[in-house]
């Protein structure tokens, strides 16, 4: 399917600025921590260290992933407007805008939704801070772990946040930014019932995704459970009535 293939190229080209962003974050709270860990006159002031998850995720990177995702999410929608008109008929196109209410209000879903990534990551800072200042662990112990006693410390805990997120992350917005533009043209066009099928069944899919794979539903069900759990693939075709 065509929506199926667009959705491939833009996960793999995306993935890479993804991951290029979590090794500029990792890398810029590493430099965080080893300017405090060098610096003698901050050790022992406070049980608590003075790196936490606001300076090491500050609200700048909040602005740099909404920067870096906006065009991919314009891109991905249009790409997907124009897809689609070819396939609904010259009488039911409509031509992108980033002016069009529909798309201004899905650039702010996705602007909110990626900064939720950093959310994720600044709350198990938080809770592995807090963690071990109430194991009495020195600011080196929390920023780098204590292996021994099963306590990995924020350098790790970043690190593990990240890890294997990239794709994850680029297909649920490949996601997201397809089936808001789909469901819109399908409403344009008067489609009232969907196909709902997934280009990628198997494991990582769970019971709700795989009661309603390869099923009929009504658009206005689609609009509410466009995509059901993290890696999902959930895509739409409309049924048009003979």
């Amino acid at each position: 399917m065509a929506q199926n293939k667009l959705g491939e190229k833009f996960i793999r080209e995306i993935e890479p600025d993804i991951e290029g962003y979590f090794t500029r974050l990792l890398n810029k709270a590493d430099s965080i921590m080893g300017r405090t860990l060098s610096d003698d006159s901050t050790e022992k002031k406070s049980p608590t260290p003075p790196f936490n998850a606001d300076n090491l995720i500050p609200v700048s990177a909040d602005v740099e992933i909404q920067t870096m995702f906006r065009p991919l999410h314009m891109r991905i929608i249009q790409s997907t407007f124009n897809l689609l008109n070819g396939e609904l008929g010259a009488t039911n196109a409509i031509a992108f805008s980033e002016t069009l209410p529909s798309v201004q209000h899905f650039l702010v879903q996705g602007s909110t939704r990626v900064t939720k990534i950093n959310t994720t990551t600044r709350k198990k800072i938080a809770d592995t801070i807090a963690d071990g200042v109430n194991r009495g662990y020195d600011y080196n112990q929390i920023a780098r772990g204590v292996p021994k006693d099963g306590y990995n410390g924020v350098r790790s805990a970043v690190k593990e946040t990240y890890k294997n997120r990239a794709r994850a992350i680029a297909r649920s917005e490949v996601g997201f930014s397809q089936n808001n533009a789909s469901y819109v043209r399908y409403q344009s066009a008067g489609i009232e019932n969907v196909f709902i099928s997934d280009a990628w069944r198997g494991t990582e899919h769970d019971d709700v995704c795989l009661e309603v794979a390869d099923t009929v539903q009504p658009l206005s069900w689609f609009s509410t459970n466009m995509l059901q759990h993290p890696n999902c693939s959930r895509i739409a075709s409309p049924v048009v009535e003979t």
